[in-house]
């Protein structure tokens, strides 16, 4: 995997490290701004959202290039992506979320152990930009999920002794070994199959940002 090209990104991301590439929104870049994100030109409301070129980009491991990846799998089924945008066979939801990177602010909590002659809290020093509002486009996991089989019914989100399933996410991003500090895997997540099953909380497979489509940066 190779990063993509960014160009001068130093106007609205103040850059950490290039190698893998992080960085936060400017104070300037987060002010208020009026959007209009409304598909009906005559419906105008103030929007704490954040302009794309603004998020804050938060990377473990390179970035693929060359497209990405053009569909999903679960468990024997497969989607493209195609289908997912396709509203004949999912609906289309938007949801505005805030996301923040865990170490915002860790700049101060570095500073104050310096002064308390505590341990360093180690890690990027971010300052208070590691944070962004979006509207996320895209269709709900839990309709995915089902068109795969899979149902909210107690055998299937717990196991036989009890325990939560959960539904892993396995990044497109995996490391060249000898040219990035994490060297052992692909970067991955999971979340309880209950909460992914649960339509009220919205969780998303998006491929839009603000109305544009998700860049790989973000994606």
């Amino acid at each position: 995997a190779n990063d993509p090209k960014r160009g001068n990104v130093e106007e609205k991301l103040l850059v950490h490290s290039y190698k893998p590439f992080n960085a936060e929104a400017r104070a300037e870049s987060l002010l208020l701004q009026q959007h209009d994100i409304d598909d009906d030109p005559a419906s105008h409301r103030l929007a704490f959202v954040t302009p794309n070129d603004a998020v804050y980009v938060r990377h473990h491991l390179p970035v693929p290039v060359g497209g990405g990846p053009t569909s999903i799998a679960v468990g024997e089924c497969r989607f493209d992506v195609a289908d997912l945008m396709d509203e004949s066979k999912f609906r289309r939801h938007r949801v505005k979320a805030v996301l923040q990177c865990s170490g915002n602010r860790r700049s101060e909590a570095q500073r104050e152990a310096r002064e308390l002659e505590l341990p360093d809290p180690q890690g990027l020093p971010w300052k208070q930009g590691a944070i962004a509002n979006v509207e996320w486009e895209g269709v709900l996991l839990a309709d995915v999920l089902r068109a795969a089989g899979v149902v909210p019914e107690k055998k299937m989100v717990t196991t036989n002794d009890g325990y939560e399933r959960h539904v892993q996410f396995a990044g497109a991003d995996v490391p060249r070994v000898g040219d990035w500090k994490d060297e052992t895997g692909f970067y991955g997540a999971s979340i309880p199959l209950r909460h992914a099953l649960d339509v009220n909380r919205e969780v998303l497979v998006a491929f839009r940002m603000n109305g544009e489509p998700l860049s790989m940066e973000h994606g």
